[in-house]
């Protein structure tokens, strides 16, 4: 039997080291489908590549063009999509899927804001109010991660009015979204997409989110700019999938330096089996 050399084999197991430590490969996070749990104030499920997802619901009230009373965290949960016919919303459910913001008890979502109708028959994330009194707000989506993640891509269902989002996210603890929640959207960099496309689904290629602990996805406001958010319509959908991977983990100067000491043994060895 042909012995392989020593060099060779060493190469070779710090390639199989390198190749284990910063592979990844992208998993799909299907809310259709996946297995949840429902824990009092999120759900919680595991991607394929064992990351632990929690997901959180908020209402935020704008107070003013630059303050915002922000209600939650809430757990999310599926819930039904509608039909709108000739721009009259009609109660009858079609489907049960992905995640939406469903508080239905009245004042169980803000004092004035109970969400009644919208957990009927329109997508759980909305900023439609529930009637002229209300205070315009809208509704957002908190995702935490059990390690770091690069985010590519959401998909959004939709059955009446647009799939417009706006998506912000960062490193480190996640911070108080009750308090300053229009300055910390600005410090963390909100990004706008536009629902372009005609049919029940709607997918924004997100950028520039890499490396992130905390993700948020909300509707934007309905009429007026408030802070970083600015005005788009009607808005309401349910977040069905999230395209993500763990962020690559750089292999540890220590292994380089284990092979580096190797590679001078087996060096030696040979200068001295020359000698």
């Amino acid at each position: 039997m042909t012995k392989m050399p020593l060099r060779v084999l060493l190469y070779s197991c710090l390639f199989l080291v390198t190749t284990h430590v910063t592979s990844t490969h992208a998993a799909i996070v299907d809310y259709l489908t996946a297995s949840v749990t429902v824990n009092p104030d999120n759900i919680s499920t595991t991607s394929s590549d064992g990351i632990v997802i929690n997901a959180y619901g908020y209402h935020a009230e704008f107070t003013s063009s630059t303050t915002a009373k922000v209600y939650g965290p809430f757990p999310t949960t599926a819930g039904q999509r509608g039909l709108q016919i000739f721009g009259v919303d009609i109660d009858i459910p079609l489907t049960v899927t992905g995640l939406g913001l469903l508080a239905q008890t009245t004042g169980s979502l803000t004092p004035v804001e109970d969400d009644v109708e919208t957990a009927n028959y329109q997508p759980g994330f909305d900023n439609i109010l529930l009637n002229a009194s209300a205070p315009p707000g809208i509704q957002f989506a908190l995702f935490t991660f059990s390690e770091p993640v690069d985010v590519s891509q959401v998909v959004v269902g939709t059955s009446i009015g647009t799939g417009d989002i706006w998506a912000a996210g960062g490193s480190g603890p996640v911070p108080n979204l009750t308090t300053n929640f229009l300055s910390t959207l600005t410090s963390l960099g909100v990004q706008k997409h536009r629902d372009t496309v005609s049919g029940p689904q709607a997918t924004h290629n997100l950028s520039g989110l890499i490396n992130i602990d905390y993700l948020l996805i909300g509707t934007p406001p309905r009429n007026n700019d408030y802070g970083p958010l600015t005005a788009d319509g009607r808005s309401n959908f349910f977040i069905d999938e999230l395209n993500l991977v763990p962020t690559t983990i750089p292999v540890p100067a220590a292994i380089w330096l284990f092979g580096s000491g190797l590679l001078g043994l087996v060096e030696m060895a040979r200068r001295k089996k020359a000698a």
